[in-house]
C-alpha cells in the first residue's frame, strides 16, 4: 500500500479530527503493515482509549523516540493531526528508510475527552501538562507508565499557542508573532550532558526548520504585557518534557502558532494550514535526529542516579543574560496586524537553586497508602518498616497558618507500617524533588495531599540526617 491509500481526517474533512477518527486512522495505519502495531495505554477520564502506535522493531542499540501531541485537546489539536501524516510516512512514504534504525512510538491523542469538548482540559477540568508531579489523571498515568516501561531516549511534545492573548497581551494591541519554538527541558535536576545533547538537538532543528522558510526561534514564555520580562519555558516537573527528561530521556517541545479564530481562513481555524506547519517541523526534527550522531552510535540515556551526600538542585530562577541584557522580540500590532520588534529584558540564563543535599533516607510516617500509591505511580522504590525503630532525622514541625514550618533535628521513632525510601535508586533525583520539603515540585504542594489530615506536629516526611538545603 502506498502512502496515497491513507487519506488524513484533517485532508479529507477540512477540520479537526475526533478521537474516534484518530483511533480509527491509527488502526487502519497498523493494519496494513508488518511494522506497525497498536498499543493501549490506558483510558481517559470518560473511558476513551489512550492510543500509542508502535513503529519499527525492537532492535539492539536502536534508538527510541517518542512524538506526542494534543495534551491540550481540543484547543491545541495541530500536533496530533501532524503525526498522523508522520506515521503514514514513516510506515509508507518518505521516512520508511528510518524505521532500519529507530523505533518510533507515537501518541497523536494524548488527551481524547479534552480533544472532543474543544477543551484544553480533560474531562476533570485538569490540565495534563501540569499533571506528571502528582499524576492525578489516569490519561497522565498512562503516559507516566509508557515512559517508564519504554523508556524513550528522544522525546517531542508537540504543542500550539494563540497568536492573540486576549487577556493580557492583546490587551496592549499586540500579537505574538513566529512560527516555531523549540525549547528543552530545563529543570536544573536533569544531568548537565542531558541539557547539552538536547540543546544541539534543538539548535540543529531550528536551522532546518529556519531553511524551510519558517521563522523559527528558542521558546519564548507566554508574554503578558511588553513591560515584563522575556524569559524561557518553565521548570516544573509537571510538564511532560521535564519529567521525561528525569526518566533520562533528551525531550524537546515544540510549538506552533494559531491566529485569531474568529479570522477567516481557508479550512476551519486555519486547521489545514496549522498542521501543514507542525509536519515541517516536525520531519525537520526527524531530519536532525536523523543525520545526529546519537543515531549511528545509539544513545546511553543520561546516568540519573546521584548518591547520598551528593548536592541536588531543586529548583531554578531565570535572571538577566549578561551577555545579551535586552532582546528584540517581533510583535505585530492588532488588530492592523503591522509588525514591529519591541525591547525585552533578557531574562534567558537559568541560575540552578536552590541546593539540597541528597540524604540516604526517607521516612513517611503519615498516610503511607496514599505516599504508596504515588511513589508506584512514578516507578519509584520504598519498603514497609518491619520492624520498630528509633532513627535520627530533620522534620519540619508543622506551624500555624501563613507561617514557615521549621525544620528540627530529633529522633524519629519508627513503627511498623511506615515507609522507608532509600536514595539507592536510579531516580533518585525524581524522588528528591517529590518529598525534599523545600521543593516546588514537592507532593505536599498539590491538592491530594494538601487535604489530608495531619496528625501531631510534625509533617509526614522526614529525611534522614544530612545538611539541611541552602540556596
Amino acid at each position: 500500500m502506498s502512502a496515497e491509500s491513507f487519506i488524513t481526517p484533517v485532508e479529507e474533512a477540512c477540520r479537526p479530527s475526533t478521537s474516534a477518527e484518530i483511533l480509527a486512522y491509527l488502526t487502519r495505519l497498523a493494519a496494513g503493515s508488518t511494522q506497525a502495531r497498536c498499543l493501549t495505554l490506558g483510558h481517559s477520564v470518560r473511558g476513551q482509549a489512550l492510543v500509542a502506535l508502535h513503529c519499527g522493531q525492537p532492535t539492539p542499540g536502536a534508538l527510541r523516540v517518542l512524538l506526542v501531541g494534543s495534551h491540550h485537546g481540543g484547543s491545541e489539536p495541530a500536533g496530533g493531526e501532524a503525526l498522523l501524516t508522520i506515521a503514514r510516512d514513516l510506515l509508507y512514504g518518505d521516512l520508511s528508510a528510518l524505521l532500519e534504525r529507530f523505533e518510533f512510538m507515537l501518541v497523536p491523542n494524548a488527551n481524547p475527552d479534552g480533544r472532543d469538548a474543544g477543551s484544553a482540559r480533560n474531562a476533570n477540568e485538569v490540565n495534563l501538562n501540569r499533571d506528571y508531579g502528582v499524576l492525578s489523571q489516569p490519561e497522565t498515568q498512562a503516559m507516566n507508565a509508557l515512559l517508564l516501561a519504554w523508556r524513550p531516549h528522544i522525546v517531542l511534545d508537540a504543542h500550539e499557542s494563540a497568536a492573540l492573548k486576549r487577556h493580557t497581551l492583546g490587551v496592549e494591541g499586540y500579537l505574538t508573532d513566529f512560527d516555531c519554538q523549540l525549547d528543552i527541558a530545563n529543570h536544573p535536576a536533569s544531568t548537565a550532558a542531558q541539557q547539552a545533547l538536547a540543546a544541539d538537538l534543538m539548535q540543529l532543528t531550528l536551522l532546518e526548520v529556519r531553511a524551510a522558510g519558517l521563522r523559527a526561534q528558542r521558546y519564548i514564555k507566554e508574554i503578558s504585557s511588553v513591560r515584563k520580562p522575556m524569559t524561557h519555558g518553565g521548570m516544573a516537573i509537571g510538564r511532560f518534557r521535564n519529567k521525561a527528561a528525569l526518566y533520562g530521556a533528551l525531550s524537546l517541545l515544540l510549538e506552533t502558532p494559531m491566529l485569531p479564530k474568529d479570522d477567516v481562513y481557508p479550512s476551519y481555524q486555519n486547521i489545514t494550514e496549522r498542521t501543514a506547519q507542525q509536519r515541517l517541523c516536525l520531519r525537520s526534527f526527524l531530519r536532525v535526529v536523523a543525520r545526529s550522531p546519537l543515531a549511528h552510535g545509539g544513545i546511553s540515556q543520561a546516568a540519573m542516579g546521584l548518591g547520598a551526600g551528593r548536592a541536588l538542585s531543586l529548583s531554578g530562577r531565570y535572571q538577566v543574560d549578561p551577555h545579551e541584557p535586552v532582546r528584540w522580540i517581533d510583535l505585530r500590532r492588532y488588530p492592523s496586524r503591522e509588525p514591529i520588534q519591541l525591547p525585552f529584558a533578557n531574562h534567558g540564563r537559568l541560575r540552578p537553586g536552590p541546593v539540597v543535599v541528597v540524604p540516604t533516607t526517607y521516612y513517611i510516617t503519615e498516610h503511607m497508602g496514599v505516599f504508596a500509591r504515588t511513589l508506584d505511580a512514578h516507578g519509584l522504590r520504598y519498603e514497609w518498616v518491619t520492624q520498630a525503630a528509633t532513627v535520627p532525622v530533620c522534620s519540619w514541625r508543622r506551624a500555624p497558618t501563613g507561617q514557615r514550618a521549621v525544620p528540627e533535628n530529633r529522633l524519629l521513632d519508627l513503627t511498623v507500617g511506615h515507609l522507608q525510601v532509600s536514595s539507592a535508586q536510579p531516580h533518585v533525583r525524581l524522588l528528591c524533588l517529590l518529598l525534599e520539603w523545600e521543593s516546588p515540585s514537592a507532593l505536599r504542594r498539590h491538592l491530594p495531599f494538601q487535604q489530608l489530615a495531619l496528625q501531631g506536629d510534625f509533617h509526614s516526611v522526614h529525611r534522614a540526617r544530612a545538611a539541611l538545603a541552602t540556596d
